[in-house]
């Protein structure tokens, strides 16, 4: 497996574990637009569990831009390790 496969299959599961859902229930685009329950407080919820998951910590400037999983991938090499 590489790098960003092991990169999406560890988010994937940090948003079911967020969003109390299941495999089966995540949708094909994993954007905020459909995930019913990704509103501002589980952005936030979701953001502090990829930071405690990846040990790293986004610019806080960039967080309100990280709605999609691509993105999140896109924006992970930038952020500060812990």
């Amino acid at each position: 497996m590489n790098l960003m496969n092991d990169i999406a299959d560890r988010l994937k599961s940090v948003f079911m574990k967020t969003f109390s859902l299941t495999a089966e229930q995540l949708p094909d685009r994993l954007e905020q637009e459909f995930i019913e329950q990704w509103d501002s407080l589980g952005h936030l919820q979701l953001i502090m569990a990829i930071e405690q998951e990846f040990g790293l910590r986004f610019n806080s400037e960039k967080i309100p831009k990280l709605t999609s999983l691509a993105k999140i991938i896109e924006e992970i090499p930038y952020a500060s390790q812990l």
